[in-house]
């Protein structure tokens, strides 16, 4: 019996390393994700909101598509800030966000969903007590 201590102690070492090894992958890789998803619509939003400004200088018939998909990006962006509000990347999710307000703000828009403009202006309500820097 006194031999099986050393190879027990081993085996519950072993089992509790991979248990605590998978649960900090696991905590580790969601963070991840999370955070990539954030950037993903970060991006979409920067890009639909240059897009929209430049086209505000001219008229175009790629405007209500652009529209669309900023209040897409948007919406996508403040789902996931609400589910993982703390993940690193978080903050530039959150002043995304803002620009997409401010430019809304400056141009604004009716989408034909009113259900769309309602989300949207609920997306945007907790971008009210950010600093902008």
């Amino acid at each position: 019996m006194r031999k099986a201590r050393p190879y027990l102690f081993a085996a519950l070492a072993l089992a509790l390393g991979f248990g605590l090894g998978m649960r900090y992958m696991t905590f580790f890789s969601e963070s991840m994700e999370a955070e990539l998803k954030m950037r993903a619509q970060e991006d979409r939003i920067d890009m639909a909101v240059r897009a929209l400004r430049q086209l505000q200088a001219g008229s175009t018939n790629t405007s209500q598509f652009l529209e669309t998909q900023l209040d897409d990006a948007v919406l996508a962006l403040g789902h996931l800030l609400s589910e993982s509000p703390t993940v690193y990347g978080a903050r530039n999710g959150r002043e995304m966000i803002l620009k997409a307000k401010e430019y809304r703000a400056k141009f604004p828009h009716t989408s034909t969903q009113p259900w769309l403009d309602e989300s949207v202006a609920r997306t945007f309500a907790p971008t009210n007590e950010l600093p902008r820097n």
